[in-house]
């Protein structure tokens, strides 16, 4: 649930900053008003699971969703954050934003933004600070749910991210061809942040400290746009609770028992592994209509975390305040599962300890697929109002939590949501 203090929190420390930006200058306050601006969005969401065998989370960030943990949530879908944006010259700006959501620590505000940009000219814009993670077309504004026509992005795609934002530098350059083309090259480099749920609400590890590098390159010509994109994230931490585990297999009994104990323990590991994100997007936007199409691979060298390809198309159609819409999206492992198998004539204590590697190695395993279709209804041209359903057939279990052993994969999502902007 929203805590109480949640509110008064937000608008207290972003009260404080807008008074240390006006009296950062000798000049009128008219002029500090004017490169002072503080905005804000929010969600006000619920949602209701047709199962009570499993949880639905929006995404990994997520311990616990709705079904297992409640039929009804409030919390799966709200948010509130708040934005400072301040210009210090004709070339120079700063930005923070702190958001608040269900993730790791509920609806504690987190602070998702805090940068400092600077623009030389109308080609080249460099930010250095906290920034969000847009490995994805779309990515980087996936809590912001009045800019985009669905309740939430699509699971199946965007759940996957274990990164929301990082620490670090990103630089965009930007041209026009003849044709009225634009084009776009952004790189980014930095340090992630944060904690991620993978596949079971206990499997979480810190992000904090793993270096993050990659970029996209993105086209866009009248109704078309398009994108492609190469990010990697090197993991600096292990997952705190395969560590006892991963520290047993390197001691004399269990190489007595597991002659590649050593070898396995390697492979399980998270630390120092490498995950590389490819995607693609095309998006057609004409008037009333709009197609977006998108694609990626998710790739690792590590047991824990199966490589795995996604994708989803949604289409919608504008009828002057009501816009229809329908997604169909998917998630799959690259690959079958290939059982660890236990040495010959081993002990039933070891034979017991690869069930469990493999059932551990099997529940990181992305395979979900979702039939959407919604209605959002413009209020004003700062807030909607959203109605959605959602069929989903989870056939790996990565993007859920609490699953009751006898959970036929299958779920109704009902979600309704209150969006705005100001």
């Amino acid at each position: 649930m929203l805590r109480t203090y949640l509110f008064p929190s937000l608008v207290s420390t972003l009260i404080s900053l807008i008074s240390a930006c006006a009296y950062a200058e000798d000049s009128p306050d008219e002029l500090q008003s004017a490169r002072t601006q503080l905005t804000g969005f929010g969600t006000l969401g619920i949602a209701h699971s047709t199962s009570s065998q499993a949880d639905i989370v929006r995404d990994l960030s997520q311990h616990s969703g709705v079904g297992a943990s409640g039929r009804t949530s409030l919390a799966l879908d709200s948010n509130f954050g708040l934005q400072l944006d301040h210009r210090i010259n004709d070339s120079t700006e700063a930005a923070i934003q702190l958001l608040a959501r269900k993730a790791d620590r509920d609806f504690v505000p987190e602070l998702a933004w805090l940068y400092a940009a600077y623009t030389p000219n109308d080609r080249l814009k460099l930010r250095l600070g906290r920034v969000g993670f847009d490995v994805y077309m779309l990515a980087d504004s996936r809590q912001v749910a009045y800019s985009y026509t669905w309740v939430r992005p699509p699971v199946d795609f965007f759940g996957g991210l274990i990164v929301s934002y990082f620490d670090g530098v990103d630089a965009v350059l930007s041209f026009q061809d003849a044709q009225q083309g634009n084009y776009q090259a952004k790189f980014y480099a930095g340090f992630a942040r944060g904690k991620s749920y993978t596949g079971h609400a206990d499997y979480d590890f810190s992000l904090d400290g793993s270096r993050i590098l990659g970029g996209h390159l993105a086209y866009q010509r009248g109704a078309w746009s398009a994108r492609l994109g190469y990010s990697q994230l090197l993991v600096k931490n292990e997952y705190s609770s395969l560590v006892p585990l991963l520290d047993a297999f390197h001691t004399a009994p269990l190489n007595t028992l597991i002659p590649d104990a050593a070898q396995l323990s390697a492979q399980l590991g998270m630390q120092n592994k490498r995950f590389r994100y490819l995607s693609a997007g095309v998006v057609y936007d004409a008037g009333p209509l709009q197609v977006q199409a998108m694609f990626s691979q998710t790739s690792t060298n590590s047991l824990n975390f199966p490589d795995s390809y996604a994708a989803f198309l949604s289409a919608s159609y504008r009828l002057g305040k009501w816009t229809p819409y329908a997604t169909l999206s998917a998630s799959r492992p690259v690959s079958a599962q290939i059982p660890l198998q236990p040495p010959a004539n081993a002990p039933a204590a070891v034979i017991q300890l690869f069930k469990d590697l493999n059932d551990g190695i099997h529940s990181q395993r992305n395979g979900q697929s979702t039939l959407s279709l919604g209605l959002r209804l413009d209020l004003s041209d700062s807030s909607n109002l959203k109605l959605q359903i959602d069929r989903i057939h989870s056939k790996e279990k990565f993007l859920v939590r609490k699953e009751a052993p006898d959970w036929n994969g299958r779920a109704t999502l009902l979600s309704a949501s209150y969006n705005f902007v100001f």
